[in-house]
């Protein structure tokens, strides 16, 4: 009874209800589900994942993988090293993560590598030229260019501001 209020409250149709599972009629995005999720939470209920949002999950936590131990996976290209992971398609697996996240994996992908950019820039320890080079960019004009598409400044310029525009990674 309470997840049928909780649904009908937000004005969802429910097409089936049985107990630990329910079905609504409407395609939800995650900040819809972050709302439900806030709802339910006061009645001590989770929302379970499912499916494909198992697979966006593991996707997202081997991008991550991906981009922080790079060093150790520079002979793989990404798409081999979540399929391999995976053991499905990597086509099914990006249309998956598309439909989703709205965003492709490889932009995902971009969004974690252009926050550890800034993270080797924050830190000013290394090079951009070793940045470069250990994220895996064929030149350090095409590192500054990607960069600036990104976020608006070059990597000499973001190094430069004062509160270095970082974002989490559990907000990409």
């Amino acid at each position: 009874m309470i997840v049928k209020s909780e649904l009908e409250r937000f004005g969802y149709t429910i097409i089936a209800i049985q107990l630990g599972e329910v079905e609504i009629k409407e395609e939800l995005l995650k900040h819809q589900i972050d709302e439900i999720q806030k709802a339910f939470s006061q009645f001590e209920f989770t929302i379970i994942k499912k499916g494909n949002e198992k697979v966006v999950e593991k996707i997202k936590l081997l991008v991550n993988t991906f981009v922080n131990q790079h060093d150790e996976l520079q002979h793989l290209n990404l798409s081999t090293y979540i399929q391999s992971n995976i053991n499905k398609e990597y086509n099914y697996l990006s249309n998956v993560f598309s439909e989703t996240e709205n965003k492709t994996i490889e932009h995902f992908y971009i969004d974690h590598k252009i926050e550890k950019i800034k993270e080797y820039l924050s830190d000013n320890e290394i090079s951009i030229s070793e940045i470069a080079y250990k994220m895996n960019y064929s030149s350090i004009s095409y590192l500054s260019n990607q960069y600036k598409k990104e976020t608006g400044y070059t990597p000499s310029q973001f190094k430069s501001l004062n509160d270095n525009k970082r974002v989490g990674l559990e907000n990409l």
